[in-house]
């Protein structure tokens, strides 16, 4: 049994998708069978080779742009994402909001 039919009912949402640690989370994910719903801020390229990464463990992806800053759009996103594939079963988040300022004041 391939790991894609081992886990057909587990979905993992993961953040950050498109590089880094969110990038090796969802080619972990997809190695132990979990369907991955990925989201990314800016660099569509990069997670859509994630995509084809994952979709190589035979399992099934749902990728798209989402601003996790954003309640709708992530609202929006994990409904889409359960249409696609089934529901949501674990979060990883590994999007990283940056806002650099001096500690002194």
């Amino acid at each position: 049994m391939s790991a894609g039919e081992q886990g057909a009912q587990r979905c993992a949402m993961v953040t950050g998708v498109s590089r880094g640690i969110g990038r090796a989370v969802a080619l972990r994910l997809a190695a132990d069978g979990y369907h991955v719903a990925g989201c990314y801020a800016r660099d569509g390229e990069a997670a859509d080779k994630t995509r084809t990464e994952v979709e190589a463990f035979g399992v099934r992806t749902h990728v798209a742009a989402c601003d996790v800053r954003d309640v709708e759009a992530v609202e929006a996103f994990v409904r889409d994402a359960e249409a696609a594939l089934v529901p949501v079963t674990a979060l990883v988040n590994c999007a990283g909001i940056v806002r650099d300022r001096s500690t002194l004041l």
